[in-house]
Protein backbone atom coordinates (compact mmCIF):
# COMPACT_ATOMS: atom_id res chain seq x y z
CA UNK A 1 0.00 0.00 0.00
CA UNK A 2 1.19 3.58 -0.94
CA UNK A 3 2.28 5.29 1.82
CA UNK A 4 -0.42 8.69 2.42
CA UNK A 5 2.90 10.87 3.32
CA UNK A 6 4.49 10.43 -0.24
CA UNK A 7 0.86 10.92 -1.54
CA UNK A 8 0.27 14.44 -2.10
CA UNK A 9 -2.92 13.43 -4.20
CA UNK A 10 -4.33 11.30 -1.13
CA UNK A 11 -7.21 12.43 0.45
CA UNK A 12 -6.58 15.59 2.28
CA UNK A 13 -8.02 14.61 5.24
CA UNK A 14 -6.04 11.24 5.71
CA UNK A 15 -3.13 12.94 4.35
CA UNK A 16 -2.70 15.04 7.36
CA UNK A 17 -4.02 12.92 10.08
CA UNK A 18 -1.55 10.31 8.95
CA UNK A 19 1.21 13.00 9.00
CA UNK A 20 0.22 13.92 12.49
CA UNK A 21 0.41 10.36 13.66
CA UNK A 22 3.78 9.35 12.02
CA UNK A 23 4.93 12.66 13.22
CA UNK A 24 3.85 11.63 16.83
CA UNK A 25 5.29 8.20 16.84
CA UNK A 26 8.77 9.48 15.10
CA UNK A 27 9.60 12.00 18.35
CA UNK A 28 8.46 9.39 20.48
CA UNK A 29 11.50 7.71 19.26
CA UNK A 30 13.63 10.22 20.62
CA UNK A 31 11.72 11.62 23.42
CA UNK A 32 9.22 11.27 26.47
CA UNK A 33 5.99 11.82 25.65
CA UNK A 34 5.53 14.19 29.02
CA UNK A 35 7.89 16.40 26.68
CA UNK A 36 5.92 16.71 24.04
CA UNK A 37 3.78 19.79 23.01
CA UNK A 38 1.80 20.64 20.29
CA UNK A 39 3.55 23.26 18.99
CA UNK A 40 7.13 21.34 18.72
CA UNK A 41 4.70 18.51 16.78
CA UNK A 42 3.47 21.08 14.38
CA UNK A 43 6.65 22.48 13.27
CA UNK A 44 7.94 19.62 12.64
CA UNK A 45 5.14 17.80 10.77
CA UNK A 46 4.97 21.11 8.65
CA UNK A 47 1.42 22.11 9.26
CA UNK A 48 -0.31 24.86 11.83
CA UNK A 49 -1.93 24.35 15.57
CA UNK A 50 -5.15 25.72 13.66
CA UNK A 51 -4.48 22.91 11.31
CA UNK A 52 -3.72 19.91 14.13
CA UNK A 53 -6.96 21.22 16.25
CA UNK A 54 -9.02 20.63 13.55
CA UNK A 55 -7.89 16.51 13.87
CA UNK A 56 -7.11 16.33 16.97
CA UNK A 57 -8.57 17.94 20.38
CA UNK A 58 -4.82 16.71 22.29
CA UNK A 59 -1.73 14.80 22.00
CA UNK A 60 -3.55 12.76 24.04
CA UNK A 61 -6.50 12.28 21.21
CA UNK A 62 -3.51 11.58 18.87
CA UNK A 63 -2.63 8.48 20.95
CA UNK A 64 -5.86 7.15 21.34
CA UNK A 65 -6.31 6.50 17.39
CA UNK A 66 -2.97 5.14 17.31
CA UNK A 67 -3.69 2.44 19.80
CA UNK A 68 -7.19 2.15 17.42
CA UNK A 69 -5.22 1.78 14.54
CA UNK A 70 -2.78 -1.19 16.14
CA UNK A 71 -6.39 -3.26 17.55
CA UNK A 72 -7.31 -2.69 13.93
CA UNK A 73 -4.82 -4.55 12.50
CA UNK A 74 -5.10 -7.32 15.52
CA UNK A 75 -8.58 -7.43 14.74
CA UNK A 76 -7.88 -7.84 10.82
CA UNK A 77 -4.98 -10.62 11.47
CA UNK A 78 -7.15 -12.38 13.56
CA UNK A 79 -9.93 -12.49 11.06
CA UNK A 80 -8.00 -13.32 8.60
CA UNK A 81 -6.79 -16.55 10.09
CA UNK A 82 -10.46 -17.96 11.67
CA UNK A 83 -11.43 -20.76 9.82
CA UNK A 84 -15.42 -20.29 8.47
CA UNK A 85 -15.22 -23.84 10.64
CA UNK A 86 -14.15 -21.91 13.39
CA UNK A 87 -16.59 -18.68 13.31
CA UNK A 88 -19.93 -20.85 12.34
CA UNK A 89 -18.69 -23.49 15.44
CA UNK A 90 -20.04 -22.77 19.32
CA UNK A 91 -19.42 -19.28 20.22
CA UNK A 92 -16.06 -20.40 23.04
CA UNK A 93 -13.38 -23.24 21.59
CA UNK A 94 -9.97 -23.60 22.70
CA UNK A 95 -8.72 -23.17 19.50
CA UNK A 96 -10.77 -19.48 19.28
CA UNK A 97 -9.09 -18.61 22.67
CA UNK A 98 -5.80 -19.38 21.24
CA UNK A 99 -6.44 -17.54 17.96
CA UNK A 100 -7.74 -14.48 20.23
CA UNK A 101 -4.77 -14.29 22.79
CA UNK A 102 -3.30 -11.67 20.27
CA UNK A 103 -5.51 -8.80 21.56
CA UNK A 104 -3.84 -9.45 24.63
CA UNK A 105 -0.91 -7.10 24.03
CA UNK A 106 -0.77 -6.68 20.01
CA UNK A 107 3.06 -5.59 19.59
CA UNK A 108 3.79 -9.36 21.36
CA UNK A 109 1.54 -11.31 18.54
CA UNK A 110 2.06 -9.25 15.65
CA UNK A 111 4.98 -8.98 12.57
CA UNK A 112 6.47 -6.36 11.77
CA UNK A 113 3.74 -4.55 10.40
CA UNK A 114 3.14 -3.06 14.09
CA UNK A 115 6.46 -2.47 14.64
CA UNK A 116 5.99 1.52 13.79
CA UNK A 117 3.53 1.50 16.54
CA UNK A 118 6.50 0.42 19.45
CA UNK A 119 7.06 3.87 20.91
CA UNK A 120 3.41 3.96 21.93
CA UNK A 121 4.31 0.81 24.11
CA UNK A 122 7.61 1.77 25.39
CA UNK A 123 6.91 5.17 26.41
CA UNK A 124 6.61 4.93 30.36
CA UNK A 125 4.63 8.02 30.83
CA UNK A 126 1.49 6.61 27.60
CA UNK A 127 1.45 3.21 29.48
CA UNK A 128 -1.11 3.67 31.79
CA UNK A 129 -2.91 5.45 29.25
CA UNK A 130 -2.01 2.70 26.12
CA UNK A 131 -2.97 -0.14 28.85
CA UNK A 132 -6.73 1.32 29.45
CA UNK A 133 -7.48 1.49 25.73
CA UNK A 134 -5.86 -2.30 25.64
CA UNK A 135 -8.10 -3.42 28.56
CA UNK A 136 -11.73 -1.78 27.01
CA UNK A 137 -11.16 -3.54 23.73
CA UNK A 138 -9.40 -6.71 24.77
CA UNK A 139 -12.04 -7.24 27.79
CA UNK A 140 -14.93 -6.45 24.91
CA UNK A 141 -13.53 -9.01 22.98
CA UNK A 142 -12.68 -11.64 25.59
CA UNK A 143 -14.83 -12.03 28.47
CA UNK A 144 -17.39 -14.04 26.69
CA UNK A 145 -15.10 -16.59 25.76
CA UNK A 146 -13.30 -16.35 28.87
CA UNK A 147 -16.81 -17.02 30.95
CA UNK A 148 -17.93 -19.74 28.74
CA UNK A 149 -14.55 -21.61 28.19
CA UNK A 150 -13.61 -20.97 31.86
CA UNK A 151 -17.37 -21.48 33.56
CA UNK A 152 -17.02 -18.55 35.45
CA UNK A 153 -18.81 -15.12 35.78
CA UNK A 154 -18.24 -11.51 34.26
CA UNK A 155 -16.66 -10.08 36.92
CA UNK A 156 -14.18 -12.80 37.37
CA UNK A 157 -13.33 -13.04 33.61
CA UNK A 158 -12.55 -9.02 33.62
CA UNK A 159 -10.39 -9.30 36.17
CA UNK A 160 -8.39 -12.53 35.11
CA UNK A 161 -8.07 -10.33 31.72
CA UNK A 162 -6.78 -7.85 32.97
CA UNK A 163 -4.19 -10.01 35.10
CA UNK A 164 -2.98 -11.57 31.75
CA UNK A 165 -3.36 -8.09 30.16
CA UNK A 166 -0.88 -6.48 32.81
CA UNK A 167 1.68 -9.58 33.29
CA UNK A 168 1.61 -9.63 29.35
CA UNK A 169 2.53 -5.91 28.88
CA UNK A 170 5.17 -5.69 31.37
CA UNK A 171 6.71 -8.89 30.22
CA UNK A 172 7.17 -7.65 27.37
CA UNK A 173 8.64 -4.51 28.81
CA UNK A 174 11.14 -6.29 31.45
CA UNK A 175 12.39 -7.60 28.03
CA UNK A 176 12.73 -4.21 25.94
CA UNK A 177 10.49 -5.75 23.29
CA UNK A 178 12.75 -7.76 21.49
CA UNK A 179 11.56 -10.52 19.85
CA UNK A 180 14.46 -13.33 20.49
CA UNK A 181 14.62 -16.70 20.85
CA UNK A 182 14.06 -16.20 24.90
CA UNK A 183 11.18 -13.97 24.00
CA UNK A 184 9.49 -16.60 22.34
CA UNK A 185 10.04 -19.13 24.67
CA UNK A 186 8.50 -17.04 27.13
CA UNK A 187 5.54 -16.12 25.03
CA UNK A 188 5.13 -19.77 24.53
CA UNK A 189 5.12 -20.68 28.39
CA UNK A 190 2.91 -17.65 29.21
CA UNK A 191 -0.07 -18.93 26.18
CA UNK A 192 0.15 -22.55 27.56
CA UNK A 193 0.22 -21.33 30.71
CA UNK A 194 -3.38 -19.30 30.53
CA UNK A 195 -4.97 -21.79 28.47
CA UNK A 196 -4.02 -24.52 30.63
CA UNK A 197 -5.74 -22.52 33.63
CA UNK A 198 -8.67 -22.26 31.03
CA UNK A 199 -9.07 -25.88 29.97
CA UNK A 200 -8.40 -27.31 33.53
CA UNK A 201 -11.70 -24.87 34.60
CA UNK A 202 -13.40 -26.26 31.32
CA UNK A 203 -13.12 -29.41 33.18
CA UNK A 204 -13.35 -28.66 36.75
CA UNK A 205 -15.08 -25.71 37.20
CA UNK A 206 -14.67 -23.52 40.89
Amino acid sequence: MEDPRRNRAAPRTTYTRTIIKDTLLEMLNTQSFRRLRVAALCQRAEITRATFYLYFQSLHAVVDELTEDVLSLVQTHASEEASPALLEAQPATLQQLRASLKHLCPLCRMGPEVDKYLPLFRDASLAPHVLQTLCRSTQEKLTPLYMEYGKMSEAEAKLLLLYDIYGTFYMNRSMKWNRDEQWFQICALMDANRLGGLEALHQNPL
